[in-house]
C-alpha cells in the first residue's frame, strides 16, 4: 500500500518539476521569449495555486468516503494528465506549450488528493513505533519526483539534439510518453490492489480517533485556539514555502552566473539524494524517540546555515571553487530541509490529536503551498533583466541574489519560530493517549492473569 501511494506521490512531483528542469531549453523549443519567463513559471505554479481549491475537497472525500477513492482520484487525474501532457509534444509554436499545459493543470488537482493523505495513510495502516517513518517516505516520495526531474528531464529531452543542449522532438515524446505510462501503470495498481486499511486496527490511536464524529467548523476553531498549532503552521507556511520556491526556480537562480540546465539538474539531483539520508535518519530517531520538537530545531538550524551558504557561494561567476560550495551547501540543505516536512506533519497531528490527520496536514499544507505563491512570484518579480550581447534590443534574465536573500529571510524566520512550539515540554496528546491505553491493556492483562492464579489454586 505504502509502495502504490508513495510512487503515485512521487509522480506528482515529477510532473511538477520537469519544465522546471529543462526550462532554458524548453523555452526555445516552444519558441517563447525570454520577457515572457513567467509562461514557464506557470507550469510549476499552477501546482501552487490549484492547490488549496483542490484541497478543500481532497480533505472532504478523505474524511468522508475514506483514503481508497482520494488516492483513486489522485491517480487519475495523474493519468489524464500524463496523456494530455504528451499532447503537446510538438515543436515550434507556443500552441502546443497550452495543450501541455492544460495536461499540466489536471495533475496540479491530483496532488492535493495524495499529499493530504500522507499521515492518514500512515495512520491507518501502521503502529506507533513505524508511522514516523511511513510519514517520511509518503513525504520524501513527494519531494523524490522534483530530483528525478531534474536528473532525468535533461538527459531524456536531448536525445537526438544537434547539439546537446536544445530539446528534439524525439526527446521530447520519449520524456512526455515515460511518464503518461508510469500513471497508467500507477492506476491499474491503484484500482487492482490498494486498500482503506487492515482488518484490524494497528494502534489504540486509531480506534480512539475514528470513534470520535469529527465537525469541521468545530475542529478549525479547535485548531485555531491551540498555540502550538497556530505557530506550527505559520513556520511550516513560510519555511516550505521559501524551499518550494528556492526549488521551483533553481534554474533561474544559477544559470545567470554561468552555470546551465545541467549544472541545475545536478542541484536538484543533490537535494534529494541528500534528502534520502536525512529523511531516514530524522524519521527512525523520530519513532524512536518521539521528540518532534528537538529534531525540528536541529534540522531547522542546519538547513538555515547551508541555505546561508548557498547564498553567499552563488554570488560569484561559476568557478571550480563556488561550483563545489554550491553542491557542498545544497547537500547538506538536502540532508536536512527534507526531513521537516515529515517532522512537522507528525508534530502537528501529535498536538491536534483527536482532530482527523487530513485536516492538520491540509491546512500545512495550504499554508507552504500559499507562501510558495506569495514568495515564488516575489522573487520572479525582482529578477532583473539585463541587455544581451548577442542579440542586441533583446534582454536575458539577470541575477536572482536579491530574490534569494529575501526567501532565506522567510525560511530563517520560520526556523526561529520552533523553539516556542510547545513551550519547554511538548504536549503530544495521541502518544500519551498511546501511553495511557497500553497502561489500561497492561492492568486488564495483569488481572486477568491474579484471576487465573486464583483459580488454578483452588482447583488444586
Amino acid at each position: 500500500m505504502l509502495t502504490v501511494f508513495s510512487l503515485a506521490g512521487l509522480l506528482c512531483s515529477l510532473y511538477q518539476f520537469t519544465f522546471a528542469a529543462i526550462q532554458d531549453a524548453a523555452m526555445r523549443y516552444y519558441r517563447i521569449e525570454y520577457t515572457q519567463l513567467w509562461k514557464l513559471n506557470l507550469m510549476s505554479l499552477s501546482y501552487m495555486i490549484a492547490y488549496v481549491p483542490s484541497a478543500l475537497v481532497a480533505s472532504y472525500i478523505i474524511d468522508k468516503k475514506g483514503l481508497r477513492l482520494s488516492v483513486t482520484i489522485g491517480c487519475m487525474l495523474n493519468f489524464l494528465s500524463g496523456w494530455v501532457r504528451l499532447a503537446g509534444f510538438k515543436k515550434g509554436h507556443e500552441y502546443f506549450y497550452w495543450i501541455s499545459f492544460s495536461g499540466q493543470c489536471l495533475g496540479a488537482l491530483a496532488q492535493p488528493f495524495l499529499t493530504n493523505a500522507i499521515t492518514s495513510m500512515a495512520s491507518n495502516w501502521f503502529g506507533e513505533k513505524e508511522r514516523t517513518i511511513a510519514t517520511t517516505i509518503g513525504a520524501f516520495t513527494n519531494i523524490l519526483g522534483g530530483g528525478i526531474a531534474f536528473g532525468v528531464a535533461p538527459p531524456l529531452a536531448t536525445i537526438a539534439s544537434r547539439n546537446g543542449r536544445d530539446i528534439s522532438e524525439i526527446g521530447m515524446v520519449i520524456l512526455l510518453s515515460s511518464q503518461a505510462l508510469f500513471a497508467s501503470l500507477l492506476l491499474l495498481l491503484c484500482v487492482s490492489t490498494f486498500r482503506e486499511r487492515p482488518p484490524t486496527p494497528p494502534s489504540s490511536s486509531f480506534s480512539s480517533s475514528h470513534n470520535v464524529k469529527h465537525e469541521v467548523r468545530q475542529d478549525l476553531l479547535s485548531l485555531a485556539k491551540n498555540r502550538d498549532f497556530v505557530i506550527l503552521f505559520v513556520a511550516f507556511g513560510l519555511g516550505f514555502g521559501s524551499f518550494q520556491a528556492f526549488t521551483s526556480l533553481i534554474n533561474q537562480i544559477v544559470v545567470p552566473v554561468g552555470y546551465n540546465d545541467d549544472d541545475a539538474g545536478i542541484m536538484g539531483l543533490a537535494i534529494i539524494a541528500c534528502g534520502l539520508v536525512g529523511a531516514g535518519i530524522f524519521g527512525i530517531s523520530a519513532d524512536l524517540t518521539k521528540r518532534y520538537k528537538t529534531l525540528l530545531m536541529i534540522c531547522g538550524v542546519l538547513s538555515a546555515v547551508s541555505f546561508s551558504c548557498f547564498c553567499v557561494a552563488i554570488m560569484y561567476q561559476k568557478t571550480t571553487t563556488t561550483y563545489w560550495l554550491c553542491i557542498a551547501a545544497i547537500c547538506s540543505m538536502g540532508l536536512t530541509a527534507t526531513a521537516i516536512v515529515p517532522l512537522a506533519l507528525e508534530a502537528a497531528v501529535e498536538v491536534t490529536y483527536p482532530i482527523a490527520e487530513t485536516l492538520s496536514n491540509g491546512l500545512l499544507y495550504a499554508a507552504g503551498t500559499l507562501c510558495s505563491i506569495a514568495i515564488l512570484l516575489a522573487m520572479s518579480f525582482m529578477q532583473p533583466q539585463i541587455p544581451d550581447p548577442i542579440r542586441p534590443g533583446r534582454t536575458l534574465p539577470g541575477s536572482m541574489q536579491n530574490a534569494l536573500w529575501v526567501a532565506l529571510g522567510c525560511f530563517c524566520t520560520a526556523i526561529l519560530m520552533i523553539p516556542f512550539f510547545g513551550g519547554l515540554k511538548p504536549k503530544y496528546k495521541r502518544y500519551e493517549q498511546e501511553l495511557i491505553d497500553k497502561e489500561g491493556d497492561n492492568h486488564v492483562l495483569k488481572i486477568s492473569l491474579d484471576k487465573s492464579f486464583l483459580r488454578y489454586h483452588e482447583r488444586i
